[in-house]
């Protein structure tokens, strides 16, 4: 090999080894901006978890609160229910009660309310008849059709409202 040969080839190795410093030095500089970032990064995320460990016990202790409330609420929500069913099995009673009461005194006043109606209309059937004149009605009230109501001649004999059916 000639002289010129190597000194090319001792060129090309100087600049071969000098890019080799320079990526090396790169890649120094790029692992030191990672691991800074990485630094940077872990103090953040502590800090975060500062901020958020009392927010965490806040919240627990409002879960803890709620639960008590549903147990009281479902307490109370069972207690209204049962007083609810009593309540409406009073009311029921009552109602039935009521009911019985109202048939049995219906039917007690109804007897003696048929009677007394019998007697009533008897008295005024029979007053209509005696205080009626004999003679026909004018013209003016034949044509105005004018019904001086009942008489003991319009009452049924079975009804109950006739005098003869008073007795019952």
């Amino acid at each position: 090999m000639t002289d010129s040969a190597l000194d090319t080839t001792n060129v090309l190795l100087g600049i071969m080894a000098a890019v080799s410093v320079l990526e090396a030095i790169a890649m120094i500089v790029v692992l030191a901006v990672v691991i800074r970032l990485y630094r940077q990064t872990i103090a953040v995320v502590r800090d975060v978890q500062r901020q958020i460990a009392p927010l965490a016990a806040r919240v627990d202790d409002l879960a803890a609160v709620a639960g008590s409330a549903l147990a009281d609420v479902k307490s109370v929500t069972s207690r209204t229910a049962a007083g609810a069913e009593g309540v409406d099995a009073a009311v029921r009673t009552a109602m039935n009660l009521a009911g019985t009461a109202a048939g049995t005194a219906g039917s007690s006043i109804g007897r003696k309310a048929v009677g007394v109606i019998g007697i009533i209309k008897g008295v005024r059937a029979a007053y209509q008849s005696f205080t009626r004149r004999p003679s026909q009605p004018s013209g003016s009230e034949a044509q105005e059709g004018r019904d001086d109501g009942p008489t003991a001649s319009d009452a049924k004999p079975d009804s109950p409202f006739t005098a003869t059916g008073a007795g019952s």
